[in-house]
């Protein structure tokens, strides 16, 4: 993240550092790429055979599916311009979804074929805790990606759905009234909680909403004040 944070030249070229790739070999094919007119180029593992492959491709299917990704390795060695990394917020670990959220924004994505090499230094960091960190990860990935800027698609539609329910179930104990001439009261609780249910997560909509338009207003507060510096700095 500092690097990326501080790096000066257009083009960003990721590699790993245990020599599982070959420099010499695979900048040129990601360079490549970029001047294709790609915006960001991912290479993809050839003869790769370690035990970590399975989780590999569940996790690769989970990504194609939730985000319609059609890359096979998106978590590899990598060139991107600098605009995109620019473009894009990462947190910790995040540079796992770079693909992801680079295609989200509607950036170019080229996938180049790469030698893998075995490990020769050190040991693997990805142990099996990794497994669930990535998945919550991913899940929260795809809510930043689909919901982010319209929080109030995800609250809105669940607490409808709720408030749905409640009045079948509401329908449901009267005609079981009208029926049998008496009611049932755990299904009454059940309707009051899900009615409940449904008012909150419509509010918290609304709220989420409010905060996503004082986020807007704060990064066209952001991008005045550096355009005003950079200006300041010409002069």
């Amino acid at each position: 993240m500092t690097g990326f944070r501080n790096v000066t030249k257009e083009v960003i070229v990721f590699l790993c550092s245990d020599l599982q790739s070959d420099p010499e070999e695979d900048i040129p094919k990601l360079l490549d790429g970029i001047e294709e007119g790609y915006d960001v180029v991912t290479g993809w593992r050839q003869g790769r055979k370690e035990g970590k492959i399975v989780v590999s491709k569940i996790y690769h299917f989970l990504t194609g599916k939730l985000f319609g990704i059609t890359a096979h390795d998106i978590n590899w060695i990598k060139a991107f311009k600098r605009e995109v990394m620019n473009d894009l917020q990462l947190r910790s670990d995040w540079h796992r979804y770079i693909i992801v959220i680079a295609a989200a924004k509607g950036y170019r994505i080229k996938e180049v074929k790469t030698n893998y090499y075995p490990r020769q230094y050190g040991s693997s960091k990805y142990g099996k805790k990794r497994i669930l960190r990535g998945l919550l990860d991913l899940l929260v990935v795809k809510f930043e990606l689909s919901f982010r800027d319209k929080p109030m698609l995800l609250f809105g539609s669940l607490g409808f759905l709720m408030m749905g329910l409640s009045v079948l179930c509401f329908l449901g104990l009267l005609l079981f009234y009208i029926h049998f001439g008496y009611g049932y009261r755990p299904l009454l609780f059940l309707i009051i909680l899900l009615f409940l249910s449904g008012i909150q997560l419509i509010s918290l909509g609304f709220m989420s909403e409010i905060i996503v338009s004082l986020s807007d207003r704060l990064k066209v507060l952001e991008r005045k004040q550096a355009k005003e510096n950079k200006d300041e700095s010409a002069r």
